[in-house]
């Protein structure tokens, strides 16, 4: 069906004509279409009348593809290396079309801007045809992969972005997506203590594991904030083992505000990753706030997200 459509009669007499007119939204991305529409009229012989408009639509800037996925990378102390060391998963290749109306358009080069994580080249050669009605296809190609800059990444599902523009005419965007896996696990990997009472006491463990069974020794853990601290006895970390478990407490005392977060940094021995950062937030609350001051413990029994 068009978009709008208009006939300037709508009674024909014999010999005479109408004009009808169809104008379809054309989109700014990438489209082929056929629109069709549909003329019913009274006469015995023509009493449906089919008029249609194929169209294919481009835009100034075309990134194929426009999302790439670079697979499991495991970080190995505080670098991450691509597991599968294959050529075709380090790097990716992205063709670049710009499209122009005619030739009198110049297009000399694109320019890439990556994040310090994504090496991105782009390539000498520059193809260009001439398509259907005279559009110019500008073609270039760019090699991007990951490189080794990425301490404090945390386990996980990350992504990114690179932003491809040909000058001030065009401007396109490639979305790059990958998943970093390491031998070292804190279990839960974010800690929510949820709403808690001013001057009481929440408790959570967080559970650090070797997927491998190497045995680990825990060196400090730090909490950033006067309200966290950790219960483990000391000496509790010496003995190597697969894995150890660190009892938080927290108490939203008076100089506590509100909302409040922060990151538990957790030093260890282990040689793939000697460092882990858990995040944590709690939100206070002044219900159930007791005249002397006595902290009362709202719960001593973690649940997989840390909450009471």
């Amino acid at each position: 069906m068009c978009t709008n459509n208009s006939i300037d009669r709508r009674e024909i007499k014999p010999d005479e004509s109408a004009n009808l007119r169809m104008a379809v939204n054309v989109p700014s991305t990438y489209s082929k279409q056929d629109i069709q529409c549909i003329l019913t009229t009274d006469h015995p012989e023509f009493e449906r009348l089919d008029y249609a408009i194929r169209f294919e639509s481009l835009p100034k800037m075309i990134v194929a593809p426009d999302s790439v996925n670079f697979g499991e990378r495991k970080i190995i102390g505080n670098i991450s290396e691509t597991i599968d060391e294959n050529e075709s998963t380090l790097v990716k290749l992205l063709d670049i079309d710009v499209f122009c109306n005619d030739a009198s358009q110049k297009i000399d080069g694109i320019r890439v801007q990556s994040p310090s994580l994504i090496d991105a080249i782009v390539s000498d050669r520059h193809d260009t045809r001439i398509l259907r009605n005279g559009i110019v296809d500008h073609r270039f190609q760019v090699r991007i992969r990951l490189n080794n800059k990425m301490p404090d990444e945390e386990p996980g599902f990350h992504w990114d972005r690179i932003i491809i523009s040909a000058g001030d005419y065009a401007k396109g965007f490639a979305t790059i997506g990958w998943i970093t896996n390491s031998d070292l696990i804190a279990e839960p990997s974010l800690i929510g203590f949820g709403k808690v009472d001013r001057l009481s006491i929440s408790r959570t463990t967080v559970v650090m594991k070797s997927s491998s069974s190497k045995p680990f020794k825990i060196i400090s853990v730090d909490c950033d904030s006067p309200g966290l601290r950790v219960m483990n006895q000391a000496g509790e970390f010496d003995r190597p083992t697969t894995e150890h478990r660190i009892d938080l407490e927290f108490t939203a005392n008076d100089g506590i505000v509100e909302t409040c977060f922060g990151k538990v940094r957790i030093k260890t021995d282990h040689e793939g990753r000697n460092e882990i950062l858990v995040p944590w937030s709690a939100f206070i609350v002044n219900r159930g706030v007791r005249e002397n001051h006595e902290p009362a413990v709202e719960s001593s029994t973690p649940t997989s997200q840390g909450e009471r």
